[in-house]
């Protein structure tokens, strides 16, 4: 009688067999990698911890995801150059100051914003050539703020309030 491969290896080994606990989406393995066997390819199962638990996720969330990003830090970026263009309106100090405070804040969340892309599903090249068109955003609402705030010098001081 032949004994199946598994069960060869029970005989061996006196103790209990553990119970597993069952999961009740999909579970996926990573790579290639974490499957089991090299010898047992049918027979491969996923390494413990190393599972991917994607029930919860729809098919086209990740895409959704990043236009969100790009949409949320486009409109970030436009009222920062707004903030900095009516920071030099009111003072020249002022504004190389908030200048400075933006940009220093700007550069991690742009690279957040680079790794959300990348994991949306966009290539390197696509998500940063996103992540710097909506950069020029806080270009545009620079000048638009520069030159709409020359005439309406009263709103000045309530938006560097905002800021």
């Amino acid at each position: 009688m032949a004994v199946p491969h598994r069960d060869r290896h029970a005989r061996h080994d006196r103790r209990p067999p553990r119970r597993r606990a069952r999961c009740r989406g999909r579970v996926r393995p990573r790579t290639q990698h974490e499957l089991g066997s090299r010898h047992h390819p049918r027979r491969a199962r996923p390494r413990h911890g190393r599972l991917v638990h994607d029930h919860h996720i729809k098919q086209g969330d990740h895409g959704r995801t990043g236009l969100m990003i790009l949409v949320g830090d486009t409109f970030h970026n436009f009222v920062d150059g707004i903030l900095i263009a009516a920071a030099f309106m009111a003072d020249i100090q002022l504004g190389i100051v908030t200048a400075i405070a933006i940009i220093a804040h700007e550069i991690p969340q742009e690279i957040g914003d680079f790794l959300i892309l990348l994991h949306s599903g966009f290539s390197r090249a696509r998500a940063l050539a996103f992540n710097l068109l909506s950069s020029v955003a806080t270009l545009v609402g620079g000048l638009l703020a520069y030159f709409a705030l020359q005439s309406l010098q009263n709103l000045v001081p309530p938006l560097l309030g905002i800021a």
